[in-house]
């Protein structure tokens, strides 16, 4: 667990005692963990530890280490996310700010309440990410810090809003999974999506990341034209399934 060894104890005196500090470093897989210890001289030599049935053996410090994160709600912390939107090919971008006018010619990231989707539903608050109102337009969202847990995924249902009578649209988009470490941007999946009458389920395991600290970001690109590219995303979430 990364202890600092040799950690130096000091002179201390027969019959006394001494409080000693090492730090240890969680492994990042949840379980039970041990590390044993000896003390030895300054010539390297063992020091029996005395103790009835303990006599020459180890000491030894025991961890726990257990899931202490709630997962990473992406659909609540859209409002902390970095906003961003572009035309193709793609330059610095334009920033936006979350829960803009839905007519913004730039794009817009905001909450729809009660909206009908493609397939028939009517969830209570979707995500919905316009691209730029240009062909092949894009808008991404950067989320904050988060450190991945073993075992979780990236769970949400995808699609698009559907017109006033619960008919599909003309959207055609592709929506994309990232994440950013170290300043760099990777994929973790990207999906090509039609306004085609129903949503799509995404499960994506995280197993690769887990123990390291990354920002998520959500992107819709245009498929061509970006007409009623209205994309959204239903409880996009990282958790433990």
């Amino acid at each position: 667990m990364n202890g600092t060894s040799p950690t130096p104890i000091g002179t201390v005196p027969p019959g006394q005692e001494v409080d000693l500090s090492i730090t240890f470093t969680a492994p990042a897989a949840t379980g039970s963990y041990r590390g044993h210890w000896r003390i030895r001289n300054a010539s390297g030599v063992l020091i029996p530890v005395l103790g009835g049935a303990q006599d020459n053996k180890t000491f030894f410090v025991d961890i726990k280490v257990a899931v202490t994160s709630a997962g990473f709600d992406l659909h609540a912390q859209a409002p902390s996310a970095s906003w961003v939107s572009c035309g193709s090919p793609c330059g610095g971008g334009t920033i936006l700010s979350f829960g803009g006018l839905d007519t913004d010619a730039n794009g817009f990231a905001k909450y729809k309440d009660n909206e009908k989707v493609e397939g028939g539903g009517t969830p209570a608050r979707v995500l919905e990410m316009h691209p730029m109102w240009v062909d092949n337009g894009v808008i991404t969202g950067l989320y904050p810090n988060y450190t991945v847990v073993t075992g979780e995924h990236f769970k949400a249902r995808i699609g698009f809003l559907a017109l006033a009578d619960g008919t599909c649209g003309a959207g055609n988009a592709k929506f994309q999974l990232n994440y950013k470490e170290a300043g760099v941007l990777k994929p973790l999946g990207e999906w090509a999506e039609t306004c085609d009458g129903s949503l799509r389920t995404l499960d994506v395991d995280l197993t690769s990341l887990a123990g390291k600290t990354v920002q998520f970001a959500l992107g819709v690109l245009a498929n061509g034209s970006s007409a009623q590219d209205w994309a959204v995303w239903i409880n996009p979430r990282v958790e433990i399934p």
